[in-house]
Parts: structure tokens; sequence; C-alpha cells
């Protein structure tokens, strides 16, 4: 019997390494880790007062979807359209003697056309790199608690960035439709379009302010994202 279902998994293997590689079109649900890099990240209060100024952010998550559609023949070489949610957070207790509590928040909805490699390999693990230019959709918050636990809340203006991410992932082969991914990107936010905001500004409303200004030099947000997730094979909504 134990015999009989090893046969059956190795047949089954052997049929999703043939069905996979003949897909063109998948779809991968991704979620993961983001570590802030740059002046993303930053430590309170040690770093008030540096140059370039920090936004203080600690860690955060990702979330969000990739597609990809490959245009030769042995399915290597391939398109990506991805949207991902990026959130990046710190929260400081009693860093003064007038404050309880400081939260620090920056939020980007990233947006990438790129192109993709996967290794043209035969098994159940496929290799395989990436770049894309994105378009980044940025906010913000900041909320001070004080000692008599009153909050003072400011929000960040939206502001749009253009940048570009890059990296290297895998994908474990599980069935004929259905596989596993995991990967790393450097993500770059805020390489064109820098601009700093100080007016029309509306009542507690900052601005992102990342170009250079006065004495502050220009600041740059980036972060490595460390992801996993489940790909779909989607050729078959396309056949007839």
């Amino acid at each position: 019997m134990k015999k009989v279902f090893i046969l059956l998994v190795l047949a089954a293997m052997a049929f999703s390494f043939g069905n996979v590689h003949a897909q063109k079109v998948k779809l991968n649900v991704i979620g993961g880790y983001s570590m802030p890099m740059g002046e993303l990240k930053g430590v309170y209060p040690d770093d008030i007062g540096t140059d370039p100024e920090k936004y203080f952010t600690k860690a955060g998550f990702n979330v969000g979807g990739v597609g990809k559609y490959y245009f030769d023949k042995k399915n290597s070489i391939g398109v990506t359209l991805s949207v991902v949610y990026n959130k990046f957070n710190n929260s400081v207790d009693n860093p003064d003697l007038a404050t309880k509590n400081i939260k620090f928040s920056v939020s980007n909805v990233e947006a990438g056309l790129g192109l993709e490699y996967r290794l043209p390999l035969k098994g159940w693990f496929i290799p395989f790199v990436g770049a894309e230019f994105t378009a980044n959709f940025i906010t913000g918050s900041t909320d001070i608690t004080n000692i008599y636990d009153a909050v003072d809340s400011w929000g960040m203006k939206g502001a749009t960035r253009f940048g570009m991410n890059g990296g290297i992932g895998f994908e474990m082969l599980a069935m004929p439709n259905v596989s596993f991914v995991v990967g790393a990107k450097y993500q770059m936010f805020n390489l064109i379009g820098k601009d700093t905001i100080m007016t029309n500004l509306g009542a507690k409303e900052y601005g992102l302010n990342d170009k250079a200004y006065g004495i502050h030099s220009a600041r740059n947000l980036g972060a490595i994202q460390i992801y996993a997730g489940v790909n779909y094979n989607i050729d078959n909504l396309f056949r007839k």
C-alpha cells in the first residue's frame, strides 16, 4: 500500500511538472514582511536632527498580487503586472516627559510593470529573477498621545512617486494548477518625482517633503520586501 501511494504521488508530480511548464498565464497572491530602508526607517528620538531627516518607521508588511504572462516558447521570459500594498509602522512609548506615546505610519500602494525570467528547468523547484518600473501612491500619519491621554493626530498629504524594484524568487510546484512562491525584492519608491510642499496644506496636514529644501538633503524611501504566497495557473480561464 505504501509503495502504491508513493507511485501515485510521483505520477501526480510528474504530471504537475509538465502541466505547469506549459502554462503562460499566472497569478501570484502574496504577503509578507517589509523592512524599511533609507530615510524611511529611523530611531525616535535618537535620529531627530539628522540630515537627511527620517520618517521614523521600524517594520512593516506587504500584501498584493502579481500577474504574469510568458511569451516565449519555453515560458521563461514574461511580462509582470503587480499591485502591492506596503505598510510601515513604529510605536514609541514615553519618548519625552510630556509624551506618553507616538505612532509613525507610512503607507504605499505600489503598481508595477516589468519583466521576469524563469530558469527553464525541469523539476519541482524553479528560480526566477525580475525587475519592475513602479508608480507609488504614498500616505502616512503621526499620532501623538500626551501624558493626559489626549491624542493629537497629523496626516500626510498623499503623494505620487515613481521608482523600481528588483529581486529573486522561487516557484515550488505542488499541483497541476497551483504552486507556491517565495521571494525577496529591493524596492525604491521615490527615484522620480521628489517634491516639497509647504503651502496648500490642510489643518494638521504635512507633506512627504522628500526633495532637498533649505538646509535639508533629499530623502530616499525604500524597503526590502520578503514574501510568500500561492500561484494559480489561469490559462484555462482564457480557453474556450
